[in-house]
């Protein structure tokens, strides 16, 4: 007879419900983080969390005829520098996204759009990729 005991996956799930928490926290916090740069750059927000059939962008910014779509991601640490950059499938919902705010504006009003990735490690270090 195998005895098993609920309350242990009780509290790993919500030692994982934390987590996530926690997490999710923090990455918002990082995008207001971003967004004050941003502003302080000229950059006038746009959307925040912007949803789209194709993905979601996380911050899109506008300063004169020029349109900046950015994802914020934000890590613990810095003990995998590399990761945390989005995939080259994220990259391409991305891009799709971009194109349907592209189409939301007057032709006459844009003249480039681009895309931003800002990684956070652990609040101390911001690597920021232009145009990716």
């Amino acid at each position: 007879m195998i005895l098993r005991f609920s309350f242990v996956k009780r509290n790993k799930r919500q030692a994982e419900l934390d987590h996530r928490k926690q997490a999710e926290k923090a990455g918002r916090i990082a995008e207001k983080l971003v967004l004050a740069m941003y502003i302080f750059k000229g950059y006038w927000p746009q959307s925040y969390r912007l949803k789209k059939v194709t993905g979601e962008v996380d911050l899109v910014m506008r300063k004169g005829n020029q349109i900046i779509c950015v994802e914020v991601k934000y890590r613990q640490s810095m003990t995998y520098e590399g990761y945390g950059l989005p995939s080259k499938a994220q990259i391409k919902r991305l891009r799709q996204t971009m194109a349907l705010i592209y189409s939301s504006y007057p032709a006459s009003l844009l003249i480039e759009i681009q895309l931003d990735v800002v990684v956070i490690y652990g609040w101390r270090k911001w690597k920021i990729y232009q145009n990716c």
